[in-house]
């Protein structure tokens, strides 16, 4: 009874921390297009008014403006694919498509990866039909699949070179090879 109790409340603490991210993702997506709205509008009072500014300032404030803008853009993805992992959890089976979620899960492997000395590499071919399981329970393994291909692979460089959706089967392909080893993980649903 009791263990059924701790599962029960460990159910409900998961779908409250995929609450707070979803809350959190969206109150963030909110500030980075205010920051997105307000660079665009700098933007644009330069090229009103850059011809009065020193050449150097006017590159130098072009520069910034291009950065910010590609910071932004970046993070807005990165909360669109958290956003989308929070309500993952709201319903147990659903229809997901196998594509985003391993676009969500090398967005979310994306640092781990850089301290590996790993390349990400992505690539779907062909059309993958949707699938109707537990999204949730599914990216939960494939992301613990594939951190742990990361956490043993052998020191030095390495490149995923590889994950594939075969159109029929949607199989999920992940290779780490260096010159000392090689290391392959398969997942099918």
């Amino acid at each position: 009874m009791e263990n059924e109790s701790n599962d029960s409340l460990r159910v409900e603490q998961v779908n409250s921390y995929g609450r707070l991210m979803a809350s959190f993702s969206h109150e963030l997506k909110n500030h980075l297009g205010i920051i997105r709205e307000a660079n665009g509008l700098s933007s644009d009072l330069l090229i009103m008014h850059g011809s009065q500014l020193d050449e150097q300032l006017k590159k130098t404030l072009e520069k910034g403006f291009v950065t910010v803008e590609e910071r932004v853009s970046r993070m807005a993805e990165a909360f669109h694919h958290l956003s989308g992992f929070a309500h993952r959890s709201d319903t147990r089976l659903s229809s997901f498509q196998p594509e985003q979620m391993v676009k969500e899960i090398c967005q979310f492997l994306e640092r781990f990866a850089r301290l590996a000395q790993v390349t990400l590499d992505q690539r779907v071919e062909g059309e993958v039909p949707a699938v109707y399981n537990d999204a949730a329970l599914l990216h939960h393994v494939l992301f613990r699949l594939f951190l742990e291909c990361l956490e043993v692979q052998p020191c030095g460089p390495v490149r995923l070179s590889r994950m594939t959706m075969e159109p029929w089967c949607s199989w999920f392909f992940l290779l780490l090879s260096s010159e000392r080893a090689q290391v392959s993980s398969f997942f099918s649903f």
